[in-house]
């Protein structure tokens, strides 16, 4: 409003006021225009000058913003590069771990046949190895009969077989335990020879030889033997008896007509003894020999020995010809029996198992 009016009263002035008033503001104009130059250069400067601060300040944003982003895009492809590494070696580990569940479920599944074979095969396999057992004591049973003649040991070993056998209810089983019980009925019912008491019989006899008493030496008129009766006499013999009768009145004759023995010498006594003791000895070696006819011949030998030097009615005497009686009824050969029947039987028992095995493992698989 206020500049209508100046225009307003500028232009009802005269042309010489406004002349005058031109003349009188024409310093004041140049000196406010001077100033005005003055103050656009120093703006135009001041401009300048933040126009290269903004463009500097720019730039140097520019570039840490280059450099930064630079920094990130390294940083981003490092990671970028790490991620794909790691995205790998997920894979492979995946995979790894993919093939090792593959691989212990094929172990599971295998594991799982393999026991449930053995579950059901355990039977068989217990069975089979108390078989083998049966079959070691048989044979032990065997040699011990072979070799020795203690058939108490055999018949344990066979009673031992029949209580393995015992596991079992196969036909063949019971065939096989009723050819045991066969042997081990022939085997006791076979006579024993006790070696052991036969070999101390006779090494105690030895041993009496010492005690025993001889003959005696004088035998009395009891034992003496009784003379043959006087053939019938003829008459010139009645006289020639009388003759002599009729001599021996005259003449005293002492006559010693007893009959006696010899007196023993400690040497024919000592000789006595130790033959007597030969012949036990040899009975000994007989015995160990198993040789029958030697054994007999031995006894019989010293039987006679005893009976020709040593006194029969001596107790320790008879009762040692007692004792060699006993002896030499005792049999040193003995007719075993029989064990070969019972280990074919088992080891046709085996093979039929062993046979059966190998089909019930494929009907399981």
């Amino acid at each position: 409003m206020t500049t209508r009016n100046e225009t307003q009263t500028k232009t009802s002035l005269d042309p010489k006021e406004k002349k005058m008033q031109k003349e009188s503001h024409a310093p004041a104009l140049k000196a406010k225009k001077s100033n005005s130059r003055a103050l656009s250069i120093v703006i135009l400067l001041l401009a300048l000058i933040l126009i290269g601060l903004v463009i500097y300040t720019s730039l140097q944003l520019r570039l840490q913003t280059q450099q930064q982003v630079s920094t990130l895009v390294s940083q981003v492809n490092a990671l970028e590069e790490q991620q794909v590494n790691t995205s790998s070696e997920l894979d492979m580990m995946a995979k790894a771990v993919i093939k090792a569940q593959d691989k212990l479920q094929t172990n599971v599944t295998a594991l799982h046949k393999d026991i449930q074979s053995a579950l059901q095969q355990q039977q068989y396999q217990t069975k089979d190895w108390l078989l083998l057992k049966a079959r070691y004591y048989l044979e032990l049973a065997q040699i011990n009969h072979q070799w020795s003649d203690d058939s108490l040991a055999t018949v344990a070993l066979l009673e031992q077989t029949d209580n393995v056998l015992a596991n079992f209810a196969d036909a063949e089983a019971l065939a096989l335990r009723k050819m045991l019980a066969k042997e081990i009925s022939n085997l006791n019912a076979t006579p024993k020879l006790d070696l052991v008491g036969i070999l101390s019989q006779l090494s105690a006899a030895q041993d009496e030889v010492t005690d025993l008493s001889l003959k005696p030496t004088i035998i009395s008129s009891n034992e003496a033997p009784t003379p043959s009766p006087n053939p019938p006499t003829t008459a010139w013999r009645q006289h020639l008896q009388h003759s002599i009768a009729f001599l021996r009145t005259l003449v005293v004759v002492h006559h010693h007509d007893d009959n006696l023995l010899p007196f023993p010498t400690l040497a024919y006594e000592s000789m006595l003894r130790e033959g007597l003791r030969l012949n036990l000895q040899e009975a000994q070696w007989a015995v160990l020999q198993k040789n029958e006819a030697v054994y007999q011949f031995s006894l019989s030998q010293a039987l006679k020995n005893i009976n020709r030097s040593f006194d029969t009615k001596a107790p320790s005497v008879s009762a040692l010809i007692e004792q060699l009686q006993v002896l030499q009824q005792a049999q040193l050969i003995i007719h075993k029996s029989s064990l070969s029947e019972s280990l074919p039987l088992l080891n046709h028992f085996i093979e039929l198992r062993e046979a059966k095995t190998p089909m019930l493992k494929g009907d399981i698989e």
